[in-house]
């Protein structure tokens, strides 16, 4: 009797391992990002900024360990700067800064049980937005895109799983000169089918 206790339970641990390490056909994650942008050639006062915004990635496999995924980042930020170099000295402004990316391309993945890290490569465009009341700084531009990066899911349902981290290098080039610029996200992970 023990030994037949024995293999239920085995079998039971066995088969919620197997369940665990399903793909599922389709992922749409969503949350929170910071964002570090470049900006060059740079602006007077402003060669950089950091921003909030959100990620929304939808991710559709192809098998269990390899798949597309479409990323859209949206980032804000107002700094502010000094107005000496346009001919007012003493006279602070805040600039509206608003960058997004759009990417596309490969992703894989590997289950360990509930955890899955994954890994990606996209290439799109990002558009990026800069100017102030005055109207000293005016710019509106899209360029090409280049990304990659990657992150880790951890299953807490079924159709659920949170990924407490997703990290991101995208390479742009606006003007004539690269950027580099790096985000870290954390959110939440909706799956259904299986693969």
């Amino acid at each position: 009797m023990p030994r037949v206790l024995l293999a239920i339970g085995l079998a039971l641990c066995l088969g919620q391992i197997a369940a665990a390490q399903d793909t599922p056909e389709w992922q749409v994650y969503a949350g929170g990002s910071y964002h570090h942008a470049e900006i060059i050639p740079a602006i007077p006062g402003l060669s950089s900024v950091n921003g909030w915004g959100y990620n929304v990635d939808v991710e559709q496999y192809v098998n269990r360990w390899i798949g597309g995924v479409v990323e859209f980042g949206d980032y804000y930020r107002r700094p502010t700067i000094d107005l000496a170099p346009f001919g007012f000295p003493g006279t602070r402004e805040p600039v509206r800064t608003h960058f997004v990316d759009l990417l596309v391309g490969p992703q894989v993945r590997h289950n360990f049980g509930r955890v899955t890290p994954f890994g990606r490569a996209a290439i799109g465009f990002s558009r990026r937005i800069i100017d102030e009341q005055a109207g000293f700084i005016t710019s509106d531009k899209i360029a090409f895109a280049f990304g990659a990066g990657g992150g880790i899911d951890i299953r807490v349902h079924e159709h659920v799983a949170v990924r407490p981290i997703e990290g991101d290098f995208v390479l742009t080039h606006f003007a004539t000169e690269r950027q580099g610029n790096w985000r870290a996200s954390a959110g939440v992970v909706f799956s259904w089918g299986k693969k």
